[in-house]
């Protein structure tokens, strides 16, 4: 919200400028722009006409020091990942693929008719995810631990409303 109320008041405040004070505050940022894209070293080097036309700039314009704000490379890279570190903790990977699991393998494939019908529907594929889906991780094995049944006739019985079967001998 301040973001919003600080960029209309600064649209306001642009209106109210005189045609000279915006016109010298583009052409200082012009200046800006063109040294920054110059074929340079690694490092930005300012030559000595930047530093006099800079220096003259803001001694006829003072007010223009306000306008712009110099910092180095690394300073906004720094500030950049602050950001991401700020971002990124509250994701959970475990969390993120299970959720990935759950979209892919159940809920993209039912119509939800409310939330009494999600949980019934997450409470299912829970029980099957846990008992009888197959993990890579777990060397094709449940979590929850399964012997294996070598005689009898193979049944399928539907889980979550018959879209995924578990696999029985009886």
């Amino acid at each position: 919200m301040f973001a919003i109320l600080h960029a209309l008041g600064m649209f306001v405040a642009d209106l109210l400028k005189s045609r000279s004070r915006l016109e010298a505050e583009n052409l200082l940022l012009r200046h800006q722009l063109s040294i920054a894209m110059r074929q340079a070293p690694p490092r930005l080097r300012l030559r000595g006409s930047d530093r006099a036309l800079l220096t003259l700039m803001t001694r006829v314009w003072p007010c223009l020091l306000g306008a712009v704000q110099v910092v180095q490379p690394e300073t906004v890279l720094r500030w950049h990942r602050a950001g991401f570190k700020m971002f990124w903790p509250w994701q959970n990977g475990c969390a993120e693929r299970l959720m990935g699991t759950l979209r892919r393998e159940c809920l993209d494939q039912i119509i939800i008719f409310g939330e009494a019908h999600l949980r019934w529907v997450l409470s299912a594929y829970a029980a099957y995810y846990n008992q009888a889906r197959t993990h890579l991780a777990l060397h094709k094995d449940a979590p929850s631990h399964r012997s294996v049944q070598r005689s009898g006739a193979i049944f399928g019985i539907p889980i979550v409303a018959g879209l995924h079967h578990q696999y029985v001998r009886m």
